[in-house]
């Protein structure tokens, strides 16, 4: 709860239910939503109370409160765009970008079932084993920036993407350095976010060579590649993979 109350409407008690479902700027996407909930939202409920709630319904109304969480978290979006001195974008727009992004996600994901030809091999998903996820990391470098990018992505046993991460980092490495780097990063979130049965996969070859004790790590990487096998003991279980470009 925020004190000084709305300062979008003026109301006096700003808290989560508030900001995503009472407040006029809620109001308005919502109402231009046209859901169509099975019960009302009471102004003392909390949000895990409506959470609950949508799961209940989700046989009688599937992907209802996937598409709810969507809408929320454009709502969340655009307040904060408003409170640090953005202009806001009107409701319909807030609504459409919002279940806009689900639309994708839901396209990428079966994207990334289906098989894809790297020159004449065909490269094919594979499964997980049930409780296992996959963390593929990546680095880029911008060398007349001097900077690089990090990225990884989380995936479930049946390809879904649950959580990523892009980060940027200042600072000349090569791309052996980055790439290193970018899986250790990817290990740091993967503890944070509190998974504990991963296999990371990577496409530099040295990286995984090094990481797996098939070659000693150059002296580059070597104070990452230390770090790499620290975290990896405070998993539960913990593999690594390498997949070609």
């Amino acid at each position: 709860m925020v004190e000084g109350g709305c300062a979008l409407c003026g109301n006096p008690t700003e808290n989560i239910l508030h900001i995503l479902w009472f407040c006029a700027q809620a109001k308005e996407v919502w109402n231009l939503s046209k859901f169509s909930l099975l019960f009302d939202i009471g102004p003392n409920w909390g949000f895990l109370d409506v959470m609950q709630k949508l799961q209940r319904h989700e046989e009688v109304r599937p992907g209802l409160m996937k598409r709810f969480v969507s809408v929320c978290w454009g709502i969340w979006k655009e307040r904060y765009v408003i409170r640090t001195g953005g202009r806001g974008k009107p409701g319909r727009v807030t609504l459409k970008n919002s279940l806009g992004l689900m639309t994708k996600f839901h396209l990428t994901n079966e994207g990334l079932r289906k098989p894809t030809v790297a020159g004449s091999e065909l490269v094919q998903w594979m499964p997980l084993l049930q409780g296992q996820y996959k963390i593929n990391s990546n680095g880029t470098v911008f060398s007349n920036q001097r900077k690089v990018g990090l990225g990884m992505v989380v995936r479930d046993n049946v390809g879904d993407v649950i959580a990523a991460l892009s980060s940027p980092m200042v600072g000349s490495l090569g791309a052996l350095e980055t790439e290193a780097k970018a899986m250790e990063v990817g290990m740091r979130f993967t503890l944070d976010v509190g998974i504990q049965d991963v296999v990371f996969e990577c496409d530099a070859l040295g990286v995984y060579n090094a990481v797996q004790g098939i070659a000693a790590p150059c002296s580059s990487i070597q104070f990452i590649m230390e770090s790499i096998h620290q975290q990896a003991r405070m998993f539960r279980s913990c593999c690594f993979s390498h997949t070609k470009r």
